[in-house]
């Protein structure tokens, strides 16, 4: 009767003793309930998809002499210099290349954020569409940005933080070594010149490691308007510049 009574004392311990150390175990585990207000930084190194970049005008000077005689290029408009005038189609695609942004901000008490941000990538051209005969070609655009964002953490009760967020900016597409073959001129290199206007969506899932500390994931999506290029000397006018970038990065609050 006494073995039975300790017995089952000591089964009574036993389940009371998870309870015990429940307080403990869910203060360790708890989620961040608010992260500080205040300043920050950020990197996030990504991939961005290729995209495409499509230009041209509708008059290109052609050589009289060039002999061309495709009759999607048929000359059009004479000039006093010996040249006559052609539509010129560029369609130029790139592959997926690799991104970096970096970012200083501010947290507000209300989840809301505001950064400023500078970034970078550069996709490799795979192929290049001249009046819709398409070769093959080489060389890369490297895109840079400065943008203002507004952002707004969605609070979750736990330490997973989606956020939602977009901004605008200035942006320019440098062409590095991008050859192109032009109607009755040859292979000719395709130039750049300027800055252009940029609006940007974001959205993304970040993770609270620490009161001041964070990882995330996200994707930025990024609309590049009025951007203009050359090539031998004709300036082209360019349709609006997509592009779709996956990034992983950390936030630290100063």
């Amino acid at each position: 009767m006494k073995f039975s009574s300790i017995k089952l004392a000591a089964l009574l311990a036993l389940c009371a003793l998870p309870f015990g150390f429940r307080p403990a175990i869910a203060q360790s585990i708890s989620p961040i309930e608010k992260s500080p207000a205040g300043w920050y930084g950020s990197i996030s190194p990504g991939a961005t998809f290729g995209y495409s970049v499509n230009t041209g005008t509708d008059e290109f000077a052609v050589p009289n002499n060039s002999g061309q005689q495709n009759s999607r290029l048929a000359p059009s408009n004479p000039t006093n210099q010996g040249n006559t005038t052609v539509p010129l189609d560029l369609s130029i695609d790139t592959d997926t290349g690799f991104s970096v942004t970096g970012a200083v901000g501010y947290r507000f008490e209300n989840n809301a954020r505001v950064e400023l941000g500078v970034g970078y990538n550069r996709n490799s051209v795979n192929s290049v569409s001249v009046n819709g005969t398409s070769n093959s070609a080489s060389g890369q655009f490297d895109t840079f940005a400065v943008t203002v964002s507004g952002l707004y953490d969605i609070p979750t009760n736990s330490n997973i933080r989606p956020y939602v967020g977009g901004g605008v900016g200035l942006a320019g597409i440098s062409s590095g070594d991008v050859d192109v073959v032009l109607p009755g001129v040859g292979a000719s290199t395709l130039n750049t010149s300027g800055i252009s206007p940029v609006i940007q969506a974001q959205a993304g899932v970040a993770y609270d490691f620490s009161d001041s500390g964070s990882a995330f994931i996200g994707y930025r999506g990024q609309m590049i308007t009025n951007q203009s290029f050359s090539v031998n000397g004709t300036k082209l006018d360019s349709d609006s510049v997509f592009s779709h970038t996956l990034e992983a990065g950390a936030r630290l609050t100063f």
